[in-house]
């Protein structure tokens, strides 16, 4: 491990160095004023921890998670970055294939990659892997692509990407025009009835859906062939004001439960400590999943920088749960972690 770098935001910096002016914007931008891009992290400091103080490391049993009875090595989950080309060369290649060294599920964006997926599914054999779709591909574009993968042992589950990006003003600011994937994405029509017909197609796999931030949507995709919801406010990037992902959790999580319990929960939004992915997890949570610092990771070292941003921030994970004598992953729950909310005004 880099001895340079303590924290994801070194990795941030390093990035902001080393990128265009114009790719770095383009990564970090949020909406508008950007203000649900910066609650996203900001929330997480709202929520006080509990400390421990006899907790003993070698109690420890271990952050090993379970989906559609795969076994991964912790609740971290590469999330779909588009892209990702853009921040090393071998982008999605060099991604998978950390993600699968980890033991950890990698996203791929199948919409926006900046290599095949063939060769990406190719070069990184035997990593857990979600498949994420999108409203702006063709009804016809996704059963392909769903024809194509779904016997593909490495996949585990499908996912739809209904969390549309909405304009920049950087965007408008850099190109003096409209950015037209966005308004691709914004007119693309998407009905309970395509989501009914999607869990058809992936037949026996789990179907996600991504861009949930109320219960009531969350209700609707259960109830039409979601076998897991992904809490998520497109890292911002979408209707600005509305709330952090971390603030909709709880609420979203307890109504999910009581419709179904056996509903998992992924989400994401500033994820940049591992102590943020225990208040997630204590909120209900079963998977966090990164966007923007795995294009951080990339930028260091490729493959190997990935891994190693990774690597620093499961061990975060892991003294936050000692401190808070939580002993595996399965242990933690709000009575558990959470001390107090702060909550805004």
């Amino acid at each position: 491990m880099n001895s340079r770098f303590a924290s994801l935001l070194d990795y941030q910096n390093y990035a902001k160095n080393i990128l265009s002016k114009n790719i770095y914007e383009s990564l970090e931008d949020g909406n508008g004023d950007q203000v649900t891009k910066s609650e996203n992290e900001e929330d997480f400091v709202r929520i006080k921890m509990k400390l421990r103080g006899m907790a003993n490391m070698k109690y420890f049993k271990g952050i090993e998670k379970e989906f559609n009875l795969k076994k991964v090595s912790s609740p971290i989950v590469m999330g779909n970055l588009p892209l990702q080309g853009r921040f090393c060369y071998d982008g999605e290649i060099a991604a998978a294939q950390a993600a699968k060294e980890l033991g950890i599920i990698y996203t791929l964006d199948c919409h926006k990659s900046s290599k095949c997926q063939d060769q990406i599914m190719k070069e990184s054999v035997g990593g857990a892997k979600i498949l994420m779709l999108s409203p702006a591909q063709t009804g016809q574009k996704r059963t392909e692509i769903i024809e194509k993968f779904k016997t593909n042992q490495d996949v585990i589950a499908f996912a739809i990407n209904l969390g549309l990006e909405s304009q920049t003003d950087s965007y408008q600011k850099r190109h003096g025009k409209q950015d037209q994937d966005a308004l691709e994405q914004s007119q693309s029509a998407f009905s309970l009835n395509d989501l009914k017909s999607l869990k058809i197609s992936v037949g026996s796999l789990p179907l996600i859906v991504k861009g949930i931030m109320n219960k009531e949507d969350a209700l609707l995709a259960i109830q039409n062939g979601a076998d897991a919801i992904w809490i998520s406010n497109v890292g911002g990037r979408s209707l600005d004001t509305q709330p952090s992902a971390i603030s909709v959790l709880k609420a979203i999580s307890q109504t999910v439960r009581k419709a179904n319990p056996q509903v998992q929960i992924f989400i994401d939004g500033g994820f940049r400590r591992g102590t943020e992915v225990i208040k997630a997890i204590s909120l209900g949570a079963d998977f966090v999943c990164l966007g923007r610092p795995i294009a951080w990771g990339l930028v260091f070292k490729g493959k190997d920088g990935l891994k190693e941003m990774i690597e620093l921030l499961t061990e975060e994970l892991k003294l936050g749960m000692v401190l808070t004598n939580n002993m595996s992953i399965n242990e933690i729950n709000e009575n558990n972690v959470i001390h107090s909310y702060r909550y805004r005004l």
